[in-house]
């Protein structure tokens, strides 16, 4: 006999259980039935089969639950095949990426007198394949001034802002399996321009 499983790694969102196909393949008519296992699963996983033991030339259904209490990151277990002509294991792993907002860093929050093409900085998410950011000058982000999508934990803004103006800037994490919500908003205001176009900066410190 032969083991034969689809997908060999399960990326998952915010589910608590991923799921394999197993196929339990037959060699020269063989049909003593296969006796599988899991072994490797971290803590507070569990795995259970809908069909066990299982003839060859079947299918059956292993679902791997508890993931929800599990950190974001990569594990690997094996599953095992135990019958009369001897044993097989085949190596499988799972995801877990839960959705998570951005925390957002800089410019912080009601910051004044920023550059009109600013840093934009938050941290950095294990598990994120990119990030999208969005400046606007309405909260409601209808008026969309800036935007990209970057594989980095900052980008400096390419198009020039308005100047004495507020803005309102976002971002989520992009992942295999979906994107993230977007960040709690934080608004900064570019720096004042007087009538004659030059820089001020005004004086917060009284």
């Amino acid at each position: 006999y032969a083991l034969s499983v689809d997908p060999t790694n399960s990326t998952n969102c915010g589910t608590d259980n991923a799921t394999f196909a197993v196929d339990v393949q037959s060699i020269n008519s063989y049909t003593d039935p296969v006796t599988l296992s899991v072994s490797g699963l971290p803590g507070g996983a569990s795995a259970i089969f809908s069909t066990n033991p299982v003839t060859p030339g079947n299918i059956t259904t292993l679902t791997i639950n508890g993931l929800n209490g599990l950190a974001d990151g990569d594990y690997n277990f094996n599953l095992n095949g135990t019958s009369t002509s001897g044993n097989k294991t085949v190596a499988l792993s799972f995801t877990v990426q839960d959705p998570s907002m951005a925390t957002l860093t800089s410019p912080t929050d009601g910051a004044v007198n920023r550059s009109r093409t600013p840093l934009l900085e938050w941290v950095a998410v294990s598990g994120a394949d990119s990030y999208d950011v969005e400046v606007a000058t309405d909260a409601s982000f209808a008026n969309i001034v800036a935007s990209s999508n970057v594989t980095t934990n900052s980008w400096l803004v390419n198009t020039e802002l308005a100047t004495s103006t507020d803005h309102y800037w976002r971002v989520r994490h992009v992942r295999v399996c979906g994107n993230d919500p977007w960040a709690a908003t934080f608004q900064f205001r570019t720096l004042v321009v007087c009538d004659d176009n030059s820089p001020f900066f005004e004086d917060f410190s009284g």
